[in-house]
């Protein structure tokens, strides 16, 4: 729809509502015509501007075409895509909008002769429902069977059932301050405990994510259960100071381990030593951690990254007994340790933005193995390794493929990586931003 909003006023809608090609809207008045305050049945609206919407010439103000389209209150379901106004509505401010005291799923999916519930969602995002309990009511319930991702937001008192197709789950507090930012208001609850629980039934999960709990102070021993588990993702988690002894010694299957921007972590378990799977290990703006001393044990772990504003090289120590690391980025330190030279596995190293390291340290010659040294944004190193002239070439003469460049140049030449890279970062810090039309409409469909 679009064209003709006002044709909607007398009609008597309930239940879900999907307005798309809002982008064709003519003027404010025909959005107000439509009345959506005024549907007192409607209990789901979904807003649909065209990903084109400002190529199409029609000088309407979006900002004021959302502010007319008020629902009324004590919607359970509701979404905006490709929204380009500066500021939402006042009626999004307003808390009676939206059912926050919702328990459960509404029965009317379920059909009670069957005893089974979306028995064909694959796809599922909860966000921001601090009373939510159960998916239905009823109990002894077959539920999702085939779901295999689960994106979980806010939402701490949750049951889940047993979830046995699931293989990604996306698991996050709510980024308060940005919230408050995007929609000006006070009104959001800090509820960003991590479930009790919640993975334990998860046994097909290959990829968590935990993201933005504020409140979690040691990782919980049910990681432990997922024995199929190949991803782990742990970002934004301020509280965080360490894992539990038992945390990591199920993950049998993990290969992918990553660590972001968690300030008070001091320390990973002893348990590091049992992840025999472990490919490649991230770990990005940690301050204060400390690796453990068995890192001898990661016979798998092949690939590292570390990033440090604090310029930290302290979590590089351990980093020398691992015998099978051939690929390691570097970025934001302010020296390179001896250590370095002990790596004597590594076949590429990459050094990004250190622009305080000095040199190269003396043991650089001892990384026989290395055939590519990509360094990027350090001016002091890159006039060091000048060819033939610089104070350190003699370190690295033996390096076959050597790159040293700006950083500018080099992010403008990598741009679609990066900027994948960004995302990845980023990923959680939008609670309201949808990547694609598919996965707008999935949501959606989903009710």
């Amino acid at each position: 729809m679009g064209f003709g909003l006002a044709e909607l006023r007398d009609l008597q809608l309930g239940g879900k509502l999907h307005i798309k090609g809002l982008e064709n809207v003519s003027s404010e008045w025909d959005a107000k015509e439509a009345n959506l305050i005024g549907k007192k049945e409607l209990n789901r609206l979904y807003l649909s501007w065209g990903s084109d919407a400002n190529s199409k010439g029609i000088d309407t103000n979006v900002e004021r075409v959302l502010e007319v389209l008020e629902p009324p209150t004590g919607l359970k379901g509701f979404g905006v895509k490709d929204y380009v106004g500066i500021h939402f509505p006042h009626w999004m401010r307003n808390t009676s909008i939206l059912e926050r005291d919702l328990k459960y799923i509404d029965d009317d999916l379920y059909e009670s002769s069957s005893k089974r519930a979306f028995i064909s969602l694959k796809y599922l995002t909860l966000r921001g429902l601090p009373n939510l309990e159960r998916m239905l009511k009823a109990e002894g319930v077959e539920m999702l069977p085939q779901l295999s991702y689960l994106r979980i937001a806010s939402v701490p008192k949750l049951a889940l059932p047993s979830l046995p197709s699931l293989e990604t789950l996306d698991s996050g507090g709510i980024n308060i301050e940005l919230w408050k930012l995007l929609f000006d208001c006070r009104w959001i609850e800090v509820v960003d405990l991590f479930p009790k629980g919640i993975v334990c039934n998860m046994h097909k999960l290959k990829s968590l994510f935990i993201i933005h709990f504020k409140n979690l102070k040691v990782l919980p021993d049910d990681l432990c259960y997922l024995s199929a588990l190949e991803e782990l993702r742990i970002s934004n988690c301020d509280e965080l100071e360490s894992f539990s002894m038992h945390a990591m010694q199920g993950l049998i299957s993990l290969r992918v381990l990553t660590i972001q921007q968690c300030d008070k972590l001091i320390s990973l378990t002893e348990g590091m030593g049992e992840l025999a799977c472990l490919e490649r290990l991230e770990i990005s703006f940690c301050p204060r951690l400390v690796l453990p001393s068995n890192m001898n044990k990661l016979t798998s772990l092949r690939q590292g990254s570390f990033r440090c504003f604090s310029g930290n090289s302290r979590i590089l120590q351990g980093l020398e007994d691992i015998p099978s690391l051939q690929n390691l980025s570097l970025a934001h330190f302010h020296y390179l340790p001896e250590s370095l030279g002990a790596m004597t596995s590594l076949q590429r190293l990459e050094i990004f933005s250190c622009a305080n390291v000095m040199s190269l340290p003396n043991s650089f010659q001892n990384l026989t193995n290395l055939h590519t040294l990509l360094i990027v944004g350090c001016p002091m190193l890159e006039k060091r390794c000048k060819k033939g002239t610089g104070e350190d070439w003699h370190k690295i003469s033996h390096v076959p493929e050597l790159e040293l460049t700006e950083a500018e140049l080099h992010f403008r030449n990598n741009y679609s990586h990066w900027k994948k890279e960004v995302h990845l970062l980023h990923r959680n810090a939008e609670p309201y931003y949808m990547s694609s039309e598919d996965e707008f409409n999935t949501i959606v469909d989903a009710f």
